[in-house]
């Protein structure tokens, strides 16, 4: 689902991103989910590329098994969109370290795309 660097409007960003959670709901439940960057701020335009947060659950069969996850995915070089992906226990390790990068994400609310994402669970921890 590669986007080229070409100019994308609000409906073509929304598809994007509707296609890029399908492909991570394949790997872990998603619990929230969140454009980061100029469209998290209202700031784009369509020349903005589109940058994702996301924090999902992987399936306990991948925790405990012998090979080692990695707790945050990010894009390869030169592709696009830009995306992070992190493991819900990165999460917990990030927020113990007072990582405010983390807390903002996950605290935010309203964005310039409407296909944001959260579980309810995920919404009460950010309102307590």
């Amino acid at each position: 689902f590669e986007a080229e660097d070409s100019i994308l409007d609000t409906e073509a960003a929304e598809l994007l991103w509707k296609n890029f959670l399908q492909r991570v709901s394949l790997e872990g439940r998603i619990i929230f989910a969140n454009p980061i960057g100029s469209r998290l701020y209202n700031l784009h335009n369509q020349q903005s590329d589109i940058d994702m947060f996301v924090i999902s659950i992987k399936p306990t069969f991948d925790l405990i098994g012998l090979h080692e996850i990695k707790g945050t995915v990010k894009n390869p070089d030169g592709f696009r969109p830009d995306y992070t992906v992190h493991e819900v226990g990165e999460i917990a390790r990030l927020l113990l370290l007072g990582d405010a990068r983390i807390i903002e994400q996950m605290c935010i609310s309203g964005s310039g795309i409407s296909t944001q994402f959260c579980e309810m669970e995920w919404s009460n921890l950010c309102l307590n």
